[in-house]
């Protein structure tokens, strides 16, 4: 690929107008075919840019629900004081079961994600 500064544009513009068509023109036919041939290699780059970002959400969403299932972080108050989360009226077991179970389906979902649209 032949790559043009932007001084060279403007010169190639410039001998365009002022010396005729010749050196001018070919520089600014090179360039319009660099573009040309940049956009066509970027259709296929966009879509595995999609792919991969469907992906990415999909593992993403899964590592939500795991870590929406762990405990909140004690806080610190300025006086000293430690506030924690302890539930009193949820089954410490059935979390801790959800969270497994989370845990566990994390190759399926990573399976899954890689047999969407032609896997990586």
């Amino acid at each position: 690929m032949t790559s043009y500064t932007d001084e060279q544009v403007r010169d190639a513009a410039h001998a365009y107008r002022h010396n005729g068509f010749a050196h001018g023109a070919q520089i600014l036919e090179s360039l319009l075919a660099d573009r040309t041939r940049l956009q066509a290699e970027a259709i296929p780059l966009r879509y595995e840019l999609s792919v991969a970002r469907e992906k990415f959400d999909a593992l993403l969403k899964q590592l939500m629900c795991i870590y929406g299932l762990l405990y909140p972080m004690p806080v610190e108050l300025e006086d000293g004081r430690v506030m924690a989360f302890r539930p009193k009226t949820i089954d410490p077991h059935e979390v801790l079961q959800q969270l497994s179970d989370a845990i566990r389906s994390i190759p399926e979902a990573i399976d899954s994600a890689r047999a969407k649209k032609g896997g990586v």
